[in-house]
């Protein structure tokens, strides 16, 4: 498991394929999202790791360390056009202001 944004990338794959506005891939998506820039994308209610699988759970962990521990911007990692990506996704309308 590598860092994106401290999350696997795994994570950005699952929610690639996983049906849009579905509870655990919304939750996952607001993660990722708020780790990018949470005042334009959104926060992340830490209540929402509840209602997610064992195995998301596992993995945001280890984020919320990592971010704790390093002072980077995500896109210290490389993943602008995943981040751009998520924003398309989940936050479309984001996207359709930038226009």
């Amino acid at each position: 498991m590598g860092p994106f944004w401290a999350v696997p990338e795994a994570a950005v794959t699952e929610l690639d394929d996983a049906a849009l506005d579905t509870g655990p891939s919304r939750r996952a998506a607001s993660f990722l999202l708020a780790r990018g820039n949470a005042e334009s994308c959104g926060g992340f209610d830490l209540t929402d790791v509840w209602a997610v699988d064992g195995p998301v759970v596992a993995d945001t962990l280890p984020a919320v360390q990592l971010i704790a521990r390093r002072h980077d911007d995500p896109t210290a990692y490389g993943r602008d056009a995943a981040f751009e990506r998520l924003v398309e996704l989940w936050r479309a309308a984001l996207v359709e202001a930038d226009r």
